[in-house]
């Protein structure tokens, strides 16, 4: 296994983790979060869930034999996130926790995003 394979699928490994692991806080305590957040209960609870399933998707993509495609699509769609994330936080409505945990959040996706685009770059200057 080449260096950037093994990169991308440990990146795409701990990206499915770090989806699992916001969308099972999301879920759990969406009581807790959703009025801060300035959203309902539902919608935090759908959020929550959402992010957890797409968490399994990107964690079994870590085994795809596409794994250089896989990696393309999970950063593209995670600079598309990280963006909304953004927009969210800066948006009105959700006070303090809205701009620091959509802020932070957005950072960790879009951190993901550049990474996984590096690696994705890398391995094709290095095929």
């Amino acid at each position: 296994m080449s260096l950037p394979e093994t990169a991308a699928r440990a990146s795409l490994r701990s990206d499915g983790r770090f989806c699992i692991v916001v969308g099972a806080v999301a879920t759990g305590a969406s009581g807790e979060l959703a009025e801060p957040l300035g959203l309902s209960v539902w919608l935090t609870v759908v959020v929550g869930l959402a992010a957890i399933v797409w968490g399994v998707f990107v964690h079994r993509l870590s085994r795809s034999v596409h794994w250089s495609r896989a990696l393309a699509g999970v950063a593209g769609a995670n600079f598309a996130s990280g963006m909304g994330l953004a927009v969210f936080a800066l948006t009105p409505g959700g006070a303090r926790l809205r701009l620091f945990a959509g802020g932070l959040l957005a950072l960790a996706v879009l951190w993901y995003a550049v990474s996984q685009a590096i690696i994705r770059w890398n391995a094709t200057v290095g095929a």
